[in-house]
């Protein structure tokens, strides 16, 4: 592994790391509304130390150069004490392969404290705030019935059964709730699952197989990341998310269904490869789309495919597309620019 790569494999992992801490800082909030537990304060004491790793990752996600090794071992020195106590002192990493060890320590560190507080969660009454029911040991959530709190914890189990699915309307119209810490044994969403909430952000769980339709239609989500095990994208997923401005999607995704991400403010999007299916009209109404990247494993485009209704015939969108695809037939039965496959870059 070169320099480069291996600034980079660090830059990686304490950006996760970044993304872990804030959401496990939103989870913490939540659970102190729940419970006054004594070992619970003691991992919030704990979490503190760990949630400075956030200013750490911040100052160093803009750094490209050698300097990082110099940042970990100078002014960041009394940040990496208090993570992993006074006997770090004598062991600040001088090395990037050092560097990569801390990281992999607080992940570690990170994780224990991710499982004791699953634990203690675990021992709160949840019937106060979901109806669920238990199907073949596992159950699906089907109604938030707790206040409109803005954060909202969904357990990973309750009363020792596993959590893998969000029900039909499970969050509908609770406009006033901005972020709800899933469990990574959700599995799937149902349709309306998310409704009309007021979700500004959410971490996925990286479990999730299937997000149904109109699942989050109408919710306030400024970016999303699909996980990798998603294979599906039901119609109308994200429609009407009028500040849903950038999307990642999954790795490992099939089938995009029709208007999926309709009616959202997106600038580009990047058709993953294995992708072989797309609805009719999947970003119709994004006024702002540019740039849509299509690879040649989509052989099927439904109804009226790439259509975006509202713009009429534009050709201010670009599809970067290869020759002889699906995609370079849509690009000209539609008027758009076309360049190569290979020309995308994200913006």
């Amino acid at each position: 592994m070169d320099f480069q790569e291996m600034n980079n494999d660090i830059l990686n992992r304490l950006s996760y790391l970044e993304k872990q801490v804030k959401n496990l800082e939103c989870q913490l909030n939540v659970i102190k509304k729940y419970s006054t537990s004594e070992r619970l304060h003691n991992y919030l004491e704990k979490t503190e130390k760990l949630q400075k790793l956030s200013k750490l990752v911040t100052d160093l996600s803009e750094e490209k150069t050698d300097s990082l090794v110099d940042r970990l071992q100078t002014e960041d020195e009394n940040i990496l004490i208090n993570i992993f106590g006074a006997e770090a002192k004598m062991s600040i990493p001088k090395t990037y392969q050092e560097a990569k060890q801390c990281s992999e320590t607080l992940d570690d560190e990170l994780s224990d404290l991710e499982d004791r507080i699953d634990k203690e969660i675990g021992k709160e009454n949840w019937d106060d705030y979901f109806e669920y029911e238990v199907i073949e040991d596992e159950i699906k959530i089907k109604k938030y019935i707790g206040f409109n709190e803005p954060s909202v914890i969904v357990p990973k189990k309750i009363n020792g059964v596993p959590v893998i699915c969000i029900g039909v309307k499970c969050f509908e119209n609770c406009e006033e709730t901005t972020s709800i810490k899933l469990p990574d044994s959700i599995k799937t969403f149902e349709r309306w699952a998310f409704h009309n909430c007021g979700i500004t952000q959410i971490l996925l769980p990286s479990n999730l197989e299937y997000i149904g339709e109109q699942a989050f239609e109408n919710s306030r989500l400024s970016s999303v990341e699909i996980p990798d095990k998603v294979s599906v994208i039901g119609s109308s997923a994200f429609k009407d998310c009028k500040f849903l401005r950038k999307v990642i999607l999954s790795k490992n995704l099939k089938i995009i269904e029709s208007h999926a991400f309709a009616s959202t403010n997106i600038t580009h999007i990047n058709i993953p490869q294995g992708v072989r299916s797309i609805g009719a009209c999947p970003f119709s109404d994004c006024y702002d789309l540019k740039h849509i990247c299509i690879p040649k494993s989509v052989v099927e485009f439904k109804g009226s495919g790439l259509r975006n209704y509202g713009l009429g015939s534009s050709n201010s969108i670009t599809i970067y597309c290869e020759p002889g695809s699906a995609a370079i037939k849509q690009a000209r039965e539609n008027n758009y620019k076309i360049d190569k496959y290979e020309n995308y870059r994200e913006a």
